[in-house]
């Protein structure tokens, strides 16, 4: 769990998820002065694909703004090593940068791995298969 603010731009935990949903409640206090005013975020460290944010009204699931640029669900270790690599090769590190290179990653891992990639897919398929959260309760 953390505590986030809701920009214009979403909600951003080392990545940025968004939907209309959040429209209500961007740039607003969330009534938790003991939390200067950030919202409740949990997410999943083994499926980054989405966060779940509490809202007075319930709980709102925001997916990964480059959710459809990446083919496979993804862990933390996989999203830090597609940094990496975006890094090493000297583009510019942003999110859709960091994207390409984990879908990249996945699906080369899946058809014709590297080393380095098998490892992260096979962490990462692992992962998703043994972990299995239980739906947050409201």
């Amino acid at each position: 769990m953390k505590w986030r603010a809701i920009n214009h731009y979403g909600v951003r935990i080392d990545r940025t998820y968004d939907c209309p949903e959040l429209g209500d409640y961007r740039r607003q206090h969330s009534g938790l002065t003991g939390k200067r005013g950030l919202w409740e975020v949990h997410y999943d460290p083994y499926d980054l694909s989405q966060v779940f944010i509490r809202t007075p009204d319930g709980w709102i699931t925001a997916p990964l703004t480059h959710r459809t640029m990446v083919a496979a669900p993804f862990a933390t270790f996989a999203w830090r090593h597609a940094r990496h690599m975006v890094a090493e090769s000297g583009r510019d590190v942003t999110e859709t940068e960091i994207a390409r290179a984990l879908d990249a990653l996945l699906t080369r891992a899946e058809h014709e791995p590297d080393k380095a990639g098998a490892r992260v897919a096979a962490r990462t398929r692992t992962a998703l298969a043994a972990h299995r959260p239980e739906l947050l309760a409201q």
